[in-house]
């Protein structure tokens, strides 16, 4: 696996070729384009990444441009990608107390799958993970939709760490949970049932981290 593995609730398309793409939330193909395509046998697509690579390497001993040796290296890592991803973020065989843990509903999407997900990508050696979940700018109805958002990220959070510690990761993991920045008690409106707003601080940001290396 690489080493890079963002996470989003939205998946957006990236074209860095050492960054894995955005993981969607259990629905659909959990790595963007890196499904095989159809009719494709696995060593019929092996031969053609040998024949690339070595028309790749040929070019490299000619010229020597390190860019080259990338580019077969990202070769590699895909087709690699290719055959651990689908057993990697397959997660509907773990045991139901793990699901029950995370607060999980098998094959629904949603953060605390995708929590389950972090985990997996840890135990495989992926060394940078980030995990996003939206919509956290309130300006109105903040204590319907902070309730809402707390409920979704508390539960989860808490058993990631909760996972990664039991199983021996957390010691040499680190977790930090972040946000965009502070909001302060001034209103821009006045503060009634129904709306309820303050006003963004852009001086602090809040940040907590599960362990210190």
């Amino acid at each position: 696996m690489p080493s890079v593995a963002p996470m989003t609730e939205s998946p957006e398309k990236q074209n860095t070729p050492s960054f894995l793409h955005p993981l969607s939330e259990v629905e659909g193909e959990p790595v963007l384009y890196l499904s095989k395509p159809k009719g494709i046998e696995k060593g019929s697509r092996r031969a053609v990444i040998d024949a690339i690579n070595e028309l790749n390497q040929r070019h490299f001993d000619s010229t020597g441009d390190p860019e080259i040796q990338s580019r077969i290296a990202s070769y590699e890592m895909s087709a690699s990608m290719q055959d651990i991803a689908p057993e990697v973020t397959d997660i509907s065989k773990e045991p139901k107390h793990i699901q029950e843990m995370y607060g999980a509903e098998p094959g629904k999407r949603s953060f605390a799958n995708n929590c389950r997900l972090v985990r997996r990508l840890v135990e495989r050696g992926v060394r940078f993970i980030e995990l996003f979940h939206e919509s956290w700018d309130q300006h109105v109805g903040l204590e319907s939709q902070l309730k809402r958002n707390c409920k979704d990220v508390d539960q989860a959070c808490a058993a990631l760490i909760k996972d990664l510690k039991q199983r021996g990761m957390l010691e040499d993991t680190i977790v930090i949970f972040g946000g965009e920045f502070g909001l302060t008690p001034w209103s821009k409106a006045e503060m009634t049932a129904a709306i309820t707003t303050q006003m963004p601080s852009p001086c602090g940001s809040p940040v907590t981290q599960s362990k210190t290396a």
